[in-house]
């Protein structure tokens, strides 16, 4: 036998509300014919069916198809193949710490942009965009924002709404980030740069709670290469020093007197737009080196230090050209030559950090 319920219910929508994917989706419901928006009425009948016969064909299959695929259809615009890895490596992070990540969250919603004092141009942004991925704590609290950015954020008017977002964000003391799909590879222990960030927020939360009471002394400065466990039997790597295995490698290749310097060198400084610019090196003798040019972008994100982050990945595209260089598939680099290097940095960039050892001396 059938069971048939029909559901009858009236609703009142406005076209004003939507979001503007939603407007055209309803653009022909909610406008009259000279493209004015108002409001009226609509009735929605849905119809539930139900068979007693579980082997039963069902009577429309090929029409069922079509709105099933029509539904994956829809679901695969929502989150692009990248949004999607992106969404399930935050919410692996804050599933276990009790926290939550919500996806195109609108800006609006996210700061209080009412009677704030922002510009019309501000306030008109900031109801029309969204933020990619937002993070909560487990009472809704917002904590942070992740932008993914693909290669459509290279062109003038988007950089110009990014920039505009950002500084929103910033304005209302709002912790973001913003990657590409580098920061979703694992190549860093096992580690990609996205669960980095989130995981090292809320280790800084827990030490900060550690902190307060009383199980870590007040003048201990958090560092995450410091922490050797999180309590958690995760399989994650410990400590939480990124570069550790291959700094310790580099460490046997001067015991063994292969290179001149038992440690990496970095200097990193920041450019006008505020991205930071990093040159590493290694001396391979007491003339000449091997260096490598890297960069990241600044982000607002209090509990990683940018400069402290990308000297630890930097050693990873150093130590590859040191294996090079001692197998003599690249070149090395004169001392005098990498001194100007030095320079031109110096020159054009601020400082943000340097360290690592001496140059070694000129016998």
């Amino acid at each position: 036998s059938w069971l048939q319920m029909v559901v009858s219910f009236h609703f009142w929508y406005s076209y004003r509300g939507l979001e503007p994917h939603l407007q055209r989706a309803h653009a022909g419901h909610t406008q009259d014919e000279d493209g004015d928006p108002f409001q009226r009425p609509c009735c929605v009948s849905v119809l539930v069916i139900q068979s007693g016969n579980e082997n039963r064909e069902p009577r429309h299959k090929g029409r069922d198809r079509h709105f099933s695929d029509v539904r994956q259809n829809r679901m695969s615009r929502f989150l692009n193949s990248y949004e999607e890895v992106t969404y399930d490596k935050l919410r692996a992070v804050t599933e276990a710490v009790g926290a939550h990540v919500f996806s195109k969250v609108r800006l609006a919603d996210v700061i209080p942009v009412n009677n704030s004092g922002i510009s019309n141009e501000e306030f008109t942004f900031s109801l029309k965009s969204h933020v990619d991925f937002l993070v909560t704590d487990s009472e809704q609290e917002v904590q942070f924002c992740v932008e993914f950015d693909g290669p459509t954020h290279r062109q003038p008017e988007q950089i110009r709404r990014d920039e505009l977002k950002n500084n929103l964000l910033s304005r209302f003391q709002v912790s973001f980030i913003r990657i590409n799909s580098r920061y979703l590879e694992e190549r860093y222990r096992g580690l990609d740069l996205l669960t980095y960030f989130a995981d090292v927020w809320f280790l800084a939360q827990a030490f900060d709670e550690a902190q307060e009471g009383g199980q870590i002394p007040p003048d201990e400065i958090f560092d995450p290469t410091f922490i050797l466990s999180d309590g958690q039997p995760n399989g994650k790597k410990w400590p939480y020093w990124i570069s550790v295995e291959l700094q310790a490698d580099i460490q046997r290749m001067f015991n063994e007197h292969l290179v001149a310097q038992p440690a990496p060198n970095h200097w990193i400084g920041i450019d006008d737009r505020g991205n930071y610019r990093c040159l590493a090196w290694l001396f391979l003798t007491p003339d000449t080196c091997v260096f490598i040019e890297t960069g990241m972008r600044g982000h607002r994100f209090p509990a990683v230090y940018s400069s402290d982050l990308l000297s630890q990945l930097a050693v990873y595209d150093l130590h590859q050209a040191i294996e090079k260089a001692l197998d003599g598939s690249i070149p090395t680099v004169s001392r005098d030559a990498f001194e100007s290097r030095l320079a031109d940095y110096e020159r054009r960039f601020e400082m943000r950090s340097s360290g690592g050892c001496n140059l070694p001396r000129n016998e």
